[in-house]
């Protein structure tokens, strides 16, 4: 066959698939003329697709739909169908016609989709056709046209639709060719609107395309024909399974058109909503270039492309922005697993471009184009970007603004009822895109934990989808993807959600991750580890520093610009290691360092950020430090130990979550009324009852970040004594209330005990070297239950368990793990703790003081648990509600009931409440203000980190 042959059979081919099974002999004999060799040689194939399921995609040609509407619209248009009257051809598709027609009852002009006679007795056809009308009857969108009814006579069916005026995209881009940036965006963002608002009805489209979408003469955009569209059975179309009801037009043809579906449309591996997401990407790629993603001259070509080939990148306009281009990298991937999970982050993404003037700096122009270009909308959306422009100013810059700029401070707080995240681990909370315009934090709610994310440029808070139990975000450098732990599990997530993707399991919670530009992640475990690395795609932790003698763990490390420097501190130092040749530098005293490309180190001491000039070619310092921020939250009892919830991105934007300044005591009475223990504020922790409910024990320092020392309340004359002088935590009473156990002094020497009337010294009890706390003491008094951060060899991370002591024998009740808190059961039969195996904390009940089966008591996370007094109820945090749990102990636990005791609760502290002797009334650590669900903001944070640092000198 020549070549001249074969393109004349594989155009009459593809042109027949587009046709009928009843139509196509009549169009196979008028197509092919006298030629009957033609005829034959498409007629074999045509019954090889037939028989055996072959496909070779129906292209855009137009020239079997041209025939079918020239042969059978003549026997429409002058008729009436009911109330409406066929005024003329629109055009025609695989599922009929499209007519305008005018309502003769409410005088407007509507649209018909006729379906072909012929079809009026095929039940599928019908099901599907009707179909479309309760797809299209479920949105109500702007951008979407909507249908009026369903007309049916006995002779047609019809779909009643809103009629468009305006020309396809298909058009406007063939008259005029590529569109300017700042028109492209505001279109594509409609598209995107469009598309987001079917997905939540839980619909897709599966054909969009530039022919499918119409431009208003007002620049408004209108998606159309939702016949191929495919619903999630049990979502608001309907509940009939979605193949079956908008199946393809035979067996063994894939839906869509060549040029716009995705890989797994040809591939027919199933379709979803990501398959919108790439037809999209295709659309917004034609409009900035004026050509497809995929221009080939015929369907199999095209095909092959979409399988295998990358558009043209080089063809985007200069003028197109970097995300903009990222972005339509992310809807152009072939494997649904990388590609763009959620339409809904590319409207953000457009909406941020938006607000840019120099993004759409050519809208300002003087307008090029023929007439139809939509003005009217491009203005509006030139006169918002500019009214933003002093906010996009930062927004856009990847690094300082040259010149004076003015510092913006500003408040981002978490929906109702979810508070930041504290833990697990000492990792932060917050995390910062490379520019600066996107905000995650680790939140926890009701629903348990997960990242919320906050665009500069939008309003709202809101959560990413496949972060459920996420904990410890950090961004990649060039901020495509967003890593975070869950599940005991190193993760990965496009930067707007999506499906997440495995990076390692790891050991322990983190205590700091990083991500270079290298493509490796580094990351510190619990309290005793080294830094260790590993892949971003994927792989096995290998270890990077190695600990020295006497040294405890490596935290907080962080890989710098140069790909070959890494911070992190260590013993309350800050270190830095030169990978290359493994030399290892400690600079300056001081946690959680951050390199600022001012020059700059970053780091903190207590709760106060502060800054030293820092030369990254020789790794020194040099230099006074200069204080930045005050009061940044974190776990502060030592200066070596505890989390910093703080974050810097490259071009001079600061996030970090405040901490209170001081806190109060408040007892709760059953009836919800409220007094405090004592006037005075402080930096309470560890609130415990004593066993007759009149005296109240507690640790206090006059600031965050001090040594805390113990006090006694009475309740009933509320007057204070001091117990100790030379500090003390984590207080458990003696089960006469005669003495005090505790940590302390400095909670690296040991457990003390100590009468509460203050007449004897503390006498030692248990000398320990290690990070410790107090559970209590059984009834009878001989067996003291304690946690401790049990020593590791230099390559393991940080292992806690539960100790109980009884006649100076000691044995493991729980652990080594991740085991933390802990409390007694009022008869001393059962230990209520927490601990982090799957991910997020959970309260678990076991035996005591041997160890054996476990209950798991809480549900959707929980910690910190505590015993009513009778035994019947565990109490226990879940984000900001406190909860108790019903028990039955007769036989093992289980578990009865749950209830909200109270919501919100204080901020998610650690062990900051008790329960009264009487069960019904609570003491709690309250913040003077409301804390918890805020994080602050600096903008051009760089301008006053620079302003101080001139003063400092």
């Amino acid at each position: 066959m020549t070549p001249e042959r074969y393109r004349q059979v594989g155009v009459l081919y593809h042109a027949a698939l587009q046709v009928e099974a009843g139509y196509r002999e009549a169009f196979l004999a008028e197509a092919s003329g006298d030629d009957e060799e033609l005829r034959s040689e498409v007629a074999s194939l045509l019954e090889a697709h037939d028989k055996a399921g072959l496909y070779l995609a129906a292209p855009a040609l137009d020239v079997a739909a041209r025939w079918l509407s020239e042969r059978k619209a003549s026997s429409l248009i002058g008729t009436s169908l009911g109330r409406y009257r066929v005024l003329s051809l629109l055009g025609a598709g695989g599922m009929g016609e499209v007519y305008l027609a005018e309502d003769s009852e409410l005088r407007r002009q509507v649209a018909l989709k006729v379906l072909p006679v012929e079809w009026t007795g095929d039940s599928r056809r019908l099901a599907r056709f009707r179909r479309e009308a309760q797809i299209l009857a479920a949105l109500k969108h702007e951008n979407i046209a909507a249908i009026y009814g369903l007309e049916q006579t006995s002779e047609r069916n019809c779909l009643v639709l809103e009629f468009v005026e305006g020309e396809t995209l298909a058009e406007c881009v063939a008259r005029r060719g590529a569109l300017p940036v700042g028109e492209a965006l505001p279109i594509a963002r409609q598209i995107a609107d469009a598309l987001e608002y079917a997905h939540a009805k839980g619909i897709t489209h599966r054909d969009i395309k530039p022919s499918n979408i119409k431009l208003t003469p007002g620049g408004a955009i209108k998606v159309l024909d939702f016949g191929l569209a495919k619903a999630r059975p049990g979502a608001e179309a309907g509940t009939e399974p979605a193949e079956k009801a908008v199946g393809a037009t035979m067996e063994g043809q894939i839906l869509g058109t060549p040029a716009y579906m995705s890989p797994e449309q040809v591939r027919h591996t199933g379709v979803g909503p990501q398959t919108d997401v790439w037809a999209f990407g295709c659309v917004l790629y034609e409009l900035l270039t004026g050509q497809r993603a995929f221009p080939r001259d015929t369907a199999p070509d095209t095909l092959a492309a979409v399988l295998e080939r990358e558009p043209d990148w080089r063809a985007l306009p200069d003028a197109t922005p970097p995300n903009i281009r990222t972005l339509l990298r992310r809807c152009l991937q072939k494997d649904p697993a990388r590609r763009l999970h959620h339409i809904a982050d590319a409207r953000i993404e457009i909406e941020d471009t938006a607000a840019e003037p120099a993004a759409l700096a050519e809208t300002a122009g003087v307008p090029r184009g023929g007439p139809g270009r939509p003005w009217k909308f491009v203005s509006a959306t030139a006169a918002v970007a500019v009214m933003a422009a002093a906010f996009a100013l930062w927004l856009g810059s990847k690094s300082p603004v040259p010149g004076p700029a003015e510092t913006v401070r500003l408040t981002v707080t978490l929906p109702q009822g979810v508070s930041v995240t504290r833990g697990p681990g000492f990792a932060s909370s917050v995390a910062l895109s490379p520019d600066g315009r996107t905000l995650v934090i680790a939140g926890t709610g009701e629903t348990g934990q997960r990242l919320y994310q906050r665009r500069l440029a939008g309003q709202d808070v809101v959560p990413l989808a496949g972060t459920e139990g996420g904990s410890a975000p950090f961004f990649a450098p060039d901020g495509a993807w967003l890593g975070f732990f869950a599940e005991g599990r190193l993760k990965r997530v496009p930067a707007g959600g999506g499906v997440s993707v495995d990076i390692a399991g790891v050991p322990d919670f983190p205590d700091g991750v990083s991500w270079g530009p290298n493509g490796r992640i580094v990351a510190a475990f619990g309290t005793r580890s080294a830094v260790y690395g590993v892949d971003a795609n994927g792989g096995n932790l290998e270890p990077i520093t190695a600990l020295e003698e006497g040294e405890v763990g490596h935290s907080r490390p962080e890989i710098l610009p140069d790909g070959r420097t890494l911070i992190f501190d260590s013993g309350g130092w800050v270190h830095a290691l030169d990978l290359t040749s493994k030399r290892r530098t400690r600079l300056v005293q001081g946690v959680a360092p951050r390199y600022a490309n001012t020059g700059h180190l970053i780091l903190s001491r207590g709760r106060t950020l502060l800054a030293v000039p820092f030369d990254l070619s020789r790794l020194r310092v040099g230099g006074s430090l200069v204080p930045l921020i005050e009061g940044v939250e974190g776990d502060t009892a030592t200066n070596c130990v505890g989390d910093r919830h703080y974050a810097i991105s490259p071009n001079g934007a600061l996030a970090y979550v405040p901490a209170p300044a001081l806190y109060g005591l408040v007892l709760v009475k059953p009836d919800g009324t409220e007094r405090t223990v004592t006037e005075e504020r402080a930096w309470f922790e560890n609130p415990r009852f004593s066993p007759n409910g009149r005296r109240l024990v507690v640790a206090a320092a006059s600031r965050a970040g001090e040594p805390t020392d113990l006090w006694i309340h009475d309740l009933e004359t509320r007057s204070a004594t001091k117990l100790t002088f030379e500090g003390g935590r984590s207080p458990v009473w003696t089960p006469d209330g005669a003495r005090v156990t505790y940590s302390g002094p400095g909670q690296r020497q040991g457990i003390y005990t100590k009468a509460t009337d203050g007449r004897s010294e503390a006498e030692p009890l248990l000398a320990l070297d290690g990070f410790h706390w107090l559970v209590g003491w059984t009834r009878d008094g001989r067996t003291l239950a304690f946690g401790a951060i049990e020593k590791a060899a230099p390559d393991q991370s940080s292992r806690s368990s539960i100790v109980a002591v009884s006649g100076g024998e000691s044995s493991r009740v729980v652990g080594p793990g991740n085991v933390w808190g802990g409390r007694l059961s009022p008869d001393g039969r059962w230990l209520a703790y927490y601990t982090l195996e799957t991910g997020s904390f959970e309260v678990y009940v076991t035996p005591f003081p041997g160890a054996g089966t476990r209950w798991l008591i809480s549900r959707g996370g929980g910690r910190d648990p505590s015993w009513a007094p009778d035994g019947t109820e565990i109490y226990y945090r879940s984000g900001d509600r406190l909860l108790a749990a019903g028990i039955e102990t007769s036989d093992g636990i289980r578990v009865l009931s749950r209830r909200v005791v109270a919501q919100p609760f204080s901020p998610p502290l650690y062990d900051d409440y008790d329960i009264h002797p009487d069960g019904r009334t609570l003491v709690l650590v309250r913040p003077d203000a409301p804390q918890g669900r805020e994080v602050a903001m600096v903008l051009n944070w760089f301008e006053e980190l620079k302003g101080s640092l001139l003063a400092g000198w």
